[in-house]
């Protein structure tokens, strides 16, 4: 079993630069070999709804590999609106 991988993305997670840039990141950590990856979203100051489906798209590539992806340091903004559209992160520590 490989160890977790963390990434720390940060910012406002929307339009197409800042949805490029974290799938830049997403893609490198999967390019690597990283079986287990922590998503640090401490740092993140605003995300819309094309960024989360894309974090949600990269976890299921993960898991669909046999891995996992968790989210951690979740803001309070974050995981709101993950509740209404109803979206279950795995968050952990």
């Amino acid at each position: 079993m490989d160890e977790k991988t963390t990434i720390r993305l940060s910012g406002a997670l929307h339009g197409k630069a800042g949805i490029n840039s974290m799938k830049d990141k997403l893609d490198e950590a999967w390019n690597s070999g990283a079986e287990h990856l922590a998503v640090d979203l401490s740092a993140v100051t605003e995300m819309d709804f094309d960024a989360m489906t894309t974090l949600l798209s990269a976890r299921n590539k993960f898991t669909g590999a046999g891995g996992k992806m968790i989210f951690q340091s979740v803001p309070p903004g974050i995981s709101r609106m993950a509740e209404l559209f109803k979206i279950q992160m795995d968050v952990g520590g």
